[in-house]
């Protein structure tokens, strides 16, 4: 089984229903504790900082997505190509998983802008 495979099968496995994540939060916990500094905010998600002299970057882990790659199996990338594409349906759980989608690649973006013009 390759690391993303592990990956799913832990969130799989982690009891994490809408409102009581705390099952997912801890598996993401563990993986992202080497990378950094991680507190949690008030709604629950997971706000990594990371140590340096450099620009510090600040990443939110939006455990909703991460609920979704599980029930479903599938990872948010694939998930969402297939969205658009008309392949999956149109039940509440895909329109509000590709809206999470579209803030998280979003945020990404305007990530990756301003580190390039720092």
């Amino acid at each position: 089984m390759d690391s993303t495979e592990q990956l799913l099968q832990s969130l799989t496995d982690a009891h994490g229903v809408p409102g009581y994540e705390a099952g997912v939060r801890a598996v993401l916990r563990d993986l992202m504790a080497p990378l950094g500094e991680l507190t949690q905010d008030k709604l629950g998600s997971l706000v990594g900082h990371q140590p340096g002299d450099g620009p510090k970057a600040v990443s939110y882990t939006h455990l909703d997505l991460a609920e979704f790659e599980a029930k479903y199996e599938m990872n948010s990338a694939t998930f969402y190509a297939r969205f658009r594409a008309g392949e999956m349906g149109d039940a509440m759980d895909f329109m509000e998983w590709a809206s999470l989608y579209d803030m998280h690649e979003g945020a990404v973006q305007r990530l990756s802008l301003l580190k390039s013009q720092s």
